[in-house]
């Protein structure tokens, strides 16, 4: 009789001992999977990318060149590389959507700033210059917003990167 309750007690433990380990397997999958997990992992992926770009310039101005380079040889690739790295894949896909004169329109845009003000500060800089546009609409969620003839500031931004690389946040 004592066999059997020490068998029966060895039994009931061992089950027991294996739920413990199936329960705890299940909550560190979850755990693993749960949204804030996921987030955090995209979150390092995120950082490693940006601390192996290595695409830009020492200075600003370096970047909007290699910018220029790259565009006028039709290398949206490489182009779409000078900018911040959450923003590279959908600047290639517009980029390489573009026309032929809707390039030479964001070259003009960027050679322009480039001869124009240069301020930079706490790893930002802003290029500014004066531009005479042709009225007309602008159109945006469906509705038309006129704009009148007249001057308007255009402006580029970049931030330094943690190699100090300069690189494009939106132009």
């Amino acid at each position: 009789m004592a066999k059997r309750v020490i068998i029966f007690s060895l039994g009931a433990l061992g089950m027991a001992l294996v739920g413990f380990v199936v329960l705890f397997a299940i909550q560190s999958y979850n755990n693993h999977n749960s949204p804030a997990q996921q987030l955090l992992r995209q979150a390092e992926e995120l950082e490693q990318r940006i601390y192996a770009d290595k695409d830009g310039g020492d200075t600003p101005q370096e970047t909007l060149q290699l910018f220029i380079a790259a565009l006028q040889k039709g290398d949206f690739d490489q182009a779409a590389r000078y900018y911040v790295v959450p923003s590279q894949e959908k600047e290639r896909g517009e980029l390489a959507g573009y026309t032929k004169e809707e390039i030479k329109n964001v070259l003009d845009h960027v050679q322009a700033a480039l001869n124009g003000k240069l301020k930079v500060e706490s790893g930002r800089a802003t290029f500014s210059y004066v531009a005479y546009i042709k009225g007309g609409y602008f159109e945006t969620d469906g509705q038309k917003i006129p704009v009148p003839d007249g001057d308007v500031t255009r402006t580029i931004k970049l931030s330094e990167n943690p190699n100090k690389i300069w690189k494009i946040l939106y132009l």
